[in-house]
């Protein structure tokens, strides 16, 4: 059972990305100078906490509170602009670019399985015929 001040300081769970990439093809101003932008995939539950204001979408610093006025961090004015730019940044739910290799590589075995056995109506299995 967690204690009490587990409980309390639950809201302090640090931001976790699941992966960050580089975009070539779109930059940015928002530290005073251009610098490329980047692209970051979350868990949902993460999503949710920028979404509900309790995780400065700049700095990813968690808020006991949602929406305060400015960031203890960075100084982002998150009840000004938060809302705006999550709808902005966040595009959907994006797959994983291993879970489609994954996939692909999963067929590919499915398919030279097929090629290499092939079982008739009768219920007999015949081995593919190579060479020929």
């Amino acid at each position: 059972m967690p204690t009490e001040d587990k409980i309390i300081r639950r809201w302090r769970k640090p931001v976790t990305a699941l992966s960050v990439d580089n975009t070539w093809d779109r930059a940015t101003s928002d530290l005073g100078r251009a610098t490329l932008d980047y692209k970051a995939r979350f868990p949902l539950e993460q999503i949710e906490r920028f979404r509900l204001g309790y995780v400065c979408i700049e700095c990813w610093e968690p808020h006991e509170s949602p929406f305060p006025e400015k960031c203890s961090l960075c100084g982002y004015g998150m009840r000004a602009w938060q809302n705006e730019d999550f709808a902005r940044k966040f595009k959907g739910v994006e797959r994983d670019s291993r879970a489609e290799l994954i996939e692909r590589e999963l067929d590919s075995l499915d398919d030279k399985h097929e090629r290499n056995y092939y079982e008739t109506n009768s219920g007999i299995v015949v081995p593919g015929l190579k060479g020929i």
